[in-house]
């Protein structure tokens, strides 16, 4: 049977991301994970269905129905 579950070290190197970013993307909830003692476990469906945001701020949205 194949492990269907990786730590956050290992979605770390897939991702290209630091351990440090993948833990606080978990304890805020933006990729579920399962805490496991002092390792956050993270299921292989829940990082297909996480999509990672790009570098920096969200570009302010202007409101285009001025008067």
């Amino acid at each position: 049977m194949k492990n269907n579950t990786f730590t956050s070290k290992q979605v770390a190197a897939k991702l290209g991301l630091s351990q440090a970013r993948i833990n606080k993307l978990c304890q805020a909830g933006r990729l579920p994970a399962q805490k496991f003692g002092n390792a956050w476990i993270i299921t292989a469906t829940d990082l297909a269905a996480f999509v990672p945001r790009g570098p920096g701020r969200p570009r302010k949205v202007e409101n285009i129905e001025k008067n």
